[in-house]
């Protein structure tokens, strides 16, 4: 979990560098999955920061990402369906860290 300062293994969130810096979003907080995320965290390396910026509008993990004009785009993953069981998704977005949406 990118927000405790540290490298933290299997939160399953993309890391994407944009600009001058690396974007981390959404992913787990445990195992099994109770603990779905949507925060969204913006390494500052000149202040050796996490500070936490917009979130995105669902929670996912294990969702593939690329940064490409300044901009975090995120596809698919595995969300919490209706039932309340973790299942694949199909949505995408992009997050502007400049603009904070």
């Amino acid at each position: 979990m990118c927000s405790t300062g540290r490298w933290t293994p299997g939160s399953a969130s993309p890391l994407t560098w944009t600009n001058s810096e690396i974007v981390c979003a959404g992913g787990h907080w445990s195992t099994p999955l109770t603990k779905l995320l949507k925060s969204t965290y913006l390494y500052q390396p000149a202040a050796e920061t996490w500070p936490q910026t917009a979130d995105m509008p669902y929670t996912d993990f294990g969702m593939a990402s690329s940064g490409a004009n300044g901009k975090l785009q995120i596809v698919g993953g595995s969300s919490r369906n209706a039932a309340g069981l973790t299942a694949p998704t199909n949505q995408a977005q992009a997050y502007d860290p400049v603009a904070n949406v």
